[in-house]
């Protein structure tokens, strides 16, 4: 973890590292929407790439840098331009400390340095509205240090910074379990050095973390590092689905009115609230199977029915429309008025006893075959379909066993796992009826829409 209050030591002058919030969630700064809604429809299919490291805290260049810093931390107060004025800041133990801490354990101080670096040399950085300066405290540090001293030391990791880490719109700035990007595309730190001494970084390719690595070795900030993809065990896959919810879900869900209860769930999972976030990320699901029966039955759901009492009407209406109608009896009583009036009015009673006889072989094989159908069917279970395809039933049947474990006193355990197996759950029915309303042929009739759908459902 980079910069969050945590991180820092106690009482250390958080407030001075005043990075923007990468993207803030801006649909038009995320040209790659795909990837992130492709994780969280199916992250086991997508995968993860990580970066895992062990971090050097002290190599030669921290070691050098808080030398000179400590050097002039000595004098007690220093005195720094600000543009045409000279400011005078005084060196207190929490300053001492934030430096130290920027210096040893971020990437953040590294990218910033070597930024600095770039625009000595003439790099251009584009300046926008979500992308904050350099904070006080920060520009402190860089000010007193060589940097040219730091380019002719490391100039093979200042190339390879410039060739595949720096773009115009580069941003140093690290938050925890933030979206980052840089030249080669997005990643997330989803561990710091803070208590482990590692690193870990996610990404949805190789290339993002084969350029951050690299640069990261070549200043001898890292060893031991691994880049491995990720498709097993589901809690490594799962770890960072509600970061990436949480950093995509106003892009990749068009249903405003579902936000509330979205954040609530990120919110309440944050605080470790895990039962409270089931239960809104439920509360969505029925929002979303009440959206899918009023728009195929054009009729108002009685309110107050639970997940599961959505899904069962749901099923119920769809498995009508297929329901083979049951064939009645042959009823063969109806030839004993045949016989009778045979008798009574026929002048030809053997040409009227031959029709009967007819009739009678005609309704003993309507009879056989009635009973032999019987006895087929009986033996054989009527075919179910299903309005919704396997994967997502199957995600409605999870969804509702943990809604359910949420509500009432349950064996099942609702912790971390859980939640964001729901949070998944939900978002595999949500694409599904989003993709689906695009494309139905809204001009057939309701019948024969929800045939359609549940033919391509269960194909």
């Amino acid at each position: 973890m980079e910069f969050d209050r945590t991180s820092l030591p106690k009482n250390s002058t958080y407030h001075s590292f005043r990075f923007a919030r990468h993207f803030a969630n801006e649909p038009k700064n995320i040209p790659d929407l795909k990837k992130f809604k492709g994780y969280l429809n199916n992250p086991f299919s997508s995968g993860l790439w990580k970066l895992e490291a062990t971090w050097v805290e002290n190599p030669d260049i921290s070691a050098a840098i808080w030398k000179d810093i400590s050097t002039e931390f000595e004098k007690g107060s220093l005195s720094i331009k600000s543009g045409k004025r000279t400011k005078t800041i005084k060196i207190t133990e929490d300053l001492k400390e934030t430096c130290q801490f920027a210096i040893h354990k971020t990437m953040t101080f590294y990218l910033a340095m070597f930024s600095s670096l770039a625009e000595q040399d003439g790099f251009a950085i584009e300046e926008s509205e979500y992308t904050s300066d350099i904070s006080e405290t920060l520009n402190l540090v860089l000010d007193l240090i060589d940097l040219n001293k730091i380019k002719k030391s490391y100039n093979e990791a200042y190339e390879h910074f410039k060739e595949n880490i720096l773009f115009e719109s580069f941003t140093p700035a690290i938050f925890d379990k933030d979206l980052c990007k840089h030249k080669f595309g997005f990643f997330i730190s989803s561990s710091s050095p803070r208590d482990s001494g590692k690193i870990s970084i996610i990404a949805f390719e190789s290339a993002p973390l084969k350029a951050l690595s690299k640069f990261l070795v070549l200043i001898g900030k890292i060893t031991d590092q691994t880049i491995i993809p990720t498709f097993s065990p589901e809690e490594e896959v799962l770890e960072p689905y509600f970061d990436i919810l949480e950093l995509s879900y106003p892009s990749s869900i068009r249903q405003p009115h579902l936000y509330p209860l979205i954040d609530k769930a990120l919110t309440n999972y944050k605080n470790g609230d895990y039962v409270d976030c089931v239960s809104a990320l439920g509360l969505a699901g029925e929002d979303v199977l009440t959206q899918i029966f009023e728009t195929l039955n054009r009729e108002q759901l009685h309110k107050g029915l639970t997940l599961g009492q959505l899904l069962d009407e749901i099923q119920r209406r769809a498995s009508l429309l297929f329901k083979n109608k049951n064939e009645s009896q042959p009823d063969i009583t109806t030839l004993y008025e045949t016989l009778k009036k045979a008798i009574l009015e026929s002048e030809d009673k053997g040409l009227a006893a031959l029709e009967v006889t007819r009739q009678l072989v005609t309704k003993q094989q309507a009879m056989n075959k009635y009973i032999l159908d019987k006895i087929e069917k009986s033996g054989r279970p009527e075919q179910v379909r299903s309005l919704f395809p396997a994967r997502v039933l199957t995600a409605l049947t999870e969804l509702i066993k943990f809604r359910n474990a949420s509500s009432h006193k349950s064996r099942i355990p609702i912790g971390p796992y859980e939640s964001k197996r729901c949070a998944y759950c939900l978002f595999v029915i949500y694409i599904w009826w989003d993709e689906t309303k695009t494309s139905i042929d809204w001009d057939l009739a309701p019948e024969d829409i929800t045939k359609e759908i549940i033919k391509n459902s269960n194909q």
